[in-house]
């Protein structure tokens, strides 16, 4: 078993919090390569708590048959204990919620038990949430990785910027 954290970093301006808007719902985009063989495949998989597939021992949130081995793989989403946007920390000590006093700092926001499978890129898509002030734009798309709007209940402009990613090994 493999634990892989994925972490993201941006740069926010009148932003307090950035987390998935649903996060049973959400979707994270993420592209594979099997350990077995080494093949990595170019399609992007959506990743989600509430797509569950059984196994034999278990379940999974992902299951990928490697089109060059054929070895069955497969993957789940680690808990993260996000409620209603408010993060706790779980066991591994990984909050869902990117903060304002993580701008510009790499922080882990969630972490995959991976089974044969590497993880090879992310893409920020549609399904975020953003806390600007005393108001919340839901369903934020960070797929051209910078979102900038305007919060007329503060009277701010809101801004995430230089969006960047790269996956952890957690132990």
């Amino acid at each position: 078993m493999v634990k892989i954290g994925l972490m993201i970093k941006a740069n926010l301006k009148n932003v307090s919090k950035l987390y998935p808007h649903e996060p049973e719902q959400f979707c994270w985009p993420l592209k594979v390569r099997c350990t077995g063989c080494g093949e990595e495949d170019q399609n992007w998989h959506l990743i989600s708590q509430d797509e569950v597939v059984e196994l034999a021992n278990g379940e999974a949130h992902f299951l990928y048959k490697c089109k060059c081995c054929s070895r069955d793989n497969h993957m789940s989403i680690l808990p993260s204990n996000h409620v209603n946007g408010k993060a706790k920390k779980d066991k591994m000590n990984v909050e869902t919620v990117y903060l304002d006093e993580d701008d510009e700092k790499f922080k882990t926001v969630i972490c995959f038990d991976c089974r044969g499978l590497e993880l090879t890129d992310f893409e920020p898509r549609d399904g975020w949430a953003v806390q600007s002030g005393k108001k919340v734009f839901e369903d934020v798309d960070l797929s051209e990785k910078e979102w900038v709007e305007y919060n007329d209940v503060d009277g701010m402009p809101v801004e995430i910027t230089n969006i960047e990613h790269k996956f952890i090994t957690v132990k």
